[in-house]
């Protein structure tokens, strides 16, 4: 599957801790059969400035930009029954990301995200996991790789079968 990525110009900046310096991560998700997904929450931490997302949903796309290595974004998922959460961020100018499945409606992305800061799941955050694949309670594969690295910009890519 090619994803649908489209390229953002490279931000250039010295890499100096006096210098805040711009990460993008982009996340292209696809449904490989047809099922009908949701992002019903997203969440940015407040380290390095924080982000902000964009993206447009109609093409599967969310951009997350943020101020600097050392924070993350989240996003929450419903597809059918199951609803699973994707954290991935900057840490140490490296990625990172994670799949947390089999929440119920009411664990949000909101509850989840501080958890990799506050001692409970930093060592997920800190192994620069760079692809996860788990299935979730109603039997959807769920897959979150890492694609791609220009400059400051990182491509995700999240299957969901």
């Amino acid at each position: 599957m090619v994803p649908l990525v489209r390229p953002y110009p490279q931000l250039k900046a010295p890499i100096r801790s006096n210098t805040t310096q711009l990460h993008r991560l982009t996340l292209v998700y696809s449904s490989v059969k047809l099922v009908h997904h949701n992002v019903v929450e997203k969440t940015v931490w407040h380290y390095a400035s924080g982000g902000t997302w964009t993206g447009n949903l109609d093409i599967n796309e969310q951009v997350l930009t943020m101020g600097g290595s050392g924070t993350s974004g989240a996003l929450r998922f419903k597809v059918g029954e199951d609803y699973f959460c994707v954290p991935m961020g900057i840490d140490d100018y490296k990625s990172w990301c994670d799949l947390v499945i089999n929440l119920e409606p009411k664990n949000t992305a909101v509850e989840i995200h501080p958890t990799y800061y506050d001692g409970t799941n930093d060592s997920i955050r800190q192994k620069h996991v760079q692809s996860i694949n788990k299935t979730a309670a109603h039997g959807h594969n769920i897959g979150v790789q890492f694609t791609t690295q220009d400059g400051n910009n990182f491509w995700f890519t999240i299957t969901i079968t």
